[in-house]
């Protein structure tokens, strides 16, 4: 075995690196799914007061809401590019002129509609 890994090693170092390099993302992406299934399977991350510091996509997922419908629910198209939507709660709050009460309520009225029309009780 320690010949064969010798002669890839010697042979063939850029498949090595190449492998090395694509178990690494790998490994990054298994780390990144695991910490989100640990963290959204756990009740008091669901359904989370919002507040200023929360992007949009940790508020999107823990109310369950589709990443369209949440951005149609804060007054863009579809389609709008990825960079010219607000990152942050704060960055909306700002830019729309909502409270963050207003905000709060809208995206449980949003996540209740959601909701009845998926049939979740």
């Amino acid at each position: 075995m320690l010949r064969f890994c010798r002669f890839v090693w010697e042979e063939h170092r850029l498949v090595v690196f190449v492998t090395l390099v694509a178990l690494l993302v790998s490994i990054g992406f298994t780390v990144n799914f695991i910490s989100e299934v640990l963290y959204f399977s756990d009740p008091a991350n669901l359904n989370r007061t919002v507040e200023p510091w929360m992007s949009m996509r940790l508020v999107a997922q823990s109310w369950g809401l589709p990443k369209v419908v949440m951005i149609e629910t804060l007054g863009y198209q579809a389609e709008t590019p990825i960079d010219d939507l607000p990152r942050t709660v704060a960055e909306h709050l700002k830019a729309s002129g909502m409270t963050l009460v207003e905000f709060q309520q809208l995206i449980e009225n949003k996540a209740m509609s959601l909701g009845e029309w998926r049939g979740d009780d």
